[in-house]
């Protein structure tokens, strides 16, 4: 039952599926079925996301932002709620935010919605995919991970990963933002990241430690344009990251 449901149509299918009954033809919100709160997060922590967004706009146009972290903890799910949202309001095009980190999902908590019904019920259970829209005139689309436990996620994640679901994000949306679980204590994150056009690296001051972060990039693919931001009370990205990245 869940080998169909991998294919790139199928996927397609399934995301169109899921929008298809709230946007008008002209992209205008009918009658909302679940909306998505609007999570704490500052102008300045959604420039700094910005900033990171700007450099992998230079060298690609559209497609998959994964977004990562050396370990828990260091703010990359609220890094990765913050680009969605910064993407919708500063190009007005359609944005999906998908969790894959299924072991400790952190976009639902975010966004005041339930993680379940998700990404798992709809690979395992034979439920329909459901997407939560919101943020500017609803062009956010949120994919939680759904109800999991530490038996499934290793197999879970290995279905994404081996099947067609980010080539049909690419057709479906204008950008796709996922989250990741961290680099260095998941063995499925940098396969996946390896999936995505793009990477953004989060590290927090004070915390992550200059061991950790070259280890979490030397876990990118090299060819991978990748953005970084440094939450915490520091704004300014050292210029060892710059050159590390």
């Amino acid at each position: 039952m869940v080998v169909t449901k991998l294919g790139p149509s199928s996927w397609r299918d399934a995301l169109d599926g899921a929008t298809a009954g709230v946007l008008a033809p002209h992209g205008y919100a009918l009658k909302p079925r679940e909306s998505l709160g609007q999570p704490d997060l500052d102008r300045i922590f959604l420039e700094r996301c910005r900033e990171a967004f700007a450099k992998l706009n230079r060298t690609v146009g559209q497609g998959v932002i994964a977004v990562v972290s050396p370990h828990r903890s260091e703010g990359r799910s609220s890094v990765a709620a913050g680009l969605a949202l910064s993407l919708v309001q500063d190009l007005e095009r359609q944005v999906l935010l998908v969790d894959l980190d299924l072991r400790r999902p952190g976009q639902g908590v975010l966004f005041d919605v339930n993680d379940s019904p998700g990404m798992v019920e709809y690979l395992e259970n034979d439920a329909p995919l459901r997407l939560t829209a919101g943020g500017m005139s609803r062009r956010l689309w949120l994919l939680t991970a759904g109800a999991t436990t530490g038996d499934h996620v290793a197999r879970m994640a290995h279905l994404v990963a081996h099947s067609e679901f980010f080539a049909a994000c690419r057709q479906s949306f204008g950008w796709t933002v996922v989250d990741l679980p961290p680099l260095l204590e998941t063995s499925e994150a940098s396969y996946l990241a390896g999936l995505a056009d793009a990477c953004v690296l989060v590290g927090r001051y004070r915390r992550s430690s200059i061991h950790a972060l070259s280890r979490a990039v030397a876990l990118i693919p090299n060819d991978r344009p990748t953005g970084f931001v440094l939450t915490g009370n520091q704004s300014r990205v050292p210029a060892w990251i710059n050159r590390l990245i």
